[in-house]
């Protein structure tokens, strides 16, 4: 079995654990080891999936709304019309 160890944790994840953990009879360890099995377990359905996609591309894609490729490439030419995007290759 391997070992982890998880830093920088929120301290009010930490106290919320303790308390699931006295609630259900176990170790902090024993609560955070059924957690940590039960995310890697578990699948998305397809919905979620698209939720969590649709999240994560709002979250990385800053102040500007999600471009599609065209648009994108026009952008990169509009700000220097001498710099092609093939001309990191």
């Amino acid at each position: 079995m391997g070992t982890i160890t998880i830093r920088r944790l929120d301290d009010d994840v930490i106290a919320r654990l303790k308390q699931k953990a006295a609630r259900n009879g176990r170790s902090m360890e024993e609560e955070a080891r059924i957690a940590v099995t039960q995310a890697a377990d578990r699948r998305l359905s397809g919905q979620e999936a698209v939720e969590y996609f649709r999240k994560l591309r709002d979250e990385t894609s800053g102040d500007r709304p999600f471009l599609n490729t065209t648009d994108l490439l026009r952008e990169i030419r509009e700000e220097d019309p001498t710099t092609s995007p093939m001309d990191d290759e």
